[in-house]
């Protein structure tokens, strides 16, 4: 919370992890960032950590560079996220939030813990063509299904 508070965190990085080490990454994770930013939130869900800070991607990544961290295998910057109802909504909704932001997608993957992978590509290319989002000097991109939300990622 903010001296106004407010809640200043957003959703910032999703980072990978090797099998198992979810939870020790986690705790390393909150050791290295929580003296820089002390609202920082890290959760995990289906496998993968989720960031929530008041920093920027910038500076989370410079700070992860100066404190590595064992068992990382992937850090995404989060650029949008949405809800709905289903993980297909979720999509939906997110593909729109994308069009009112102005992106542009070179690239666009799905990938997905638990929704048919496969269903949602469909969907996600399908509402990207009929919004204008995709442009050769767009963004390569990966949409992150989790129950009914999605996070899409730069990749």
């Amino acid at each position: 919370m903010s001296a106004r508070g407010l809640d200043v965190r957003k959703l910032t990085l999703v980072v990978s992890v090797r099998a198992g080490q979810e939870r020790r990454v986690r705790r390393d994770l909150l050791d290295a960032l929580y003296p820089y930013d002390r609202s920082i939130r890290i959760d995990v869900i289906d496998g993968l950590i989720v960031v929530y800070s008041s920093l920027e991607h910038e500076m989370l990544v410079k700070l992860l560079q100066e404190f590595p961290i064992r068992g990382i295998l992937r850090v995404r910057q989060v650029l949008l996220y949405a809800e709905g109802d289903s993980p297909e909504q979720a999509v939906v909704n997110l593909m729109e939030r994308a069009a009112e932001r102005g992106y542009k997608l070179a690239k666009l993957e799905v990938r997905s813990r638990g929704a048919p992978r496969k269903t949602l590509e469909t969907l996600a290319v399908e509402k990207a063509k009929e919004l204008g989002l995709f442009s050769r000097e767009g963004i390569k991109s990966r949409i992150l299904v989790l129950g009914n939300s999605s996070i899409l990622c730069k990749t």
